[in-house]
């Protein structure tokens, strides 16, 4: 498998939540919520590094806390 083909991080996670889960939450606000996180690593990338690989794993950890809240 290419690894171009793959999805990867979370991304991935939110898409598919707001594709199969149809509710508010997951296809307003989750992806609205990603789009910021997203931003935001966009902005610190150059100067802050390693928060980019924090705001990975809030974003992944705040994904498992909705879902597993249904």
């Amino acid at each position: 498998m290419d690894r171009h083909e793959r999805p990867r991080g979370a991304l991935f996670l939110y898409v598919y939540s707001a594709i199969t889960l149809r509710d508010v939450v997951s296809s307003l606000v989750l992806p609205l919520f990603w789009l910021t996180l997203f931003v935001l690593a966009v902005r610190w990338f150059v100067h802050h590094p390693l928060r980019v690989i924090a705001l990975r794993v809030i974003a992944i950890s705040i994904w498992f806390a909705v879902i597993l809240g249904y």
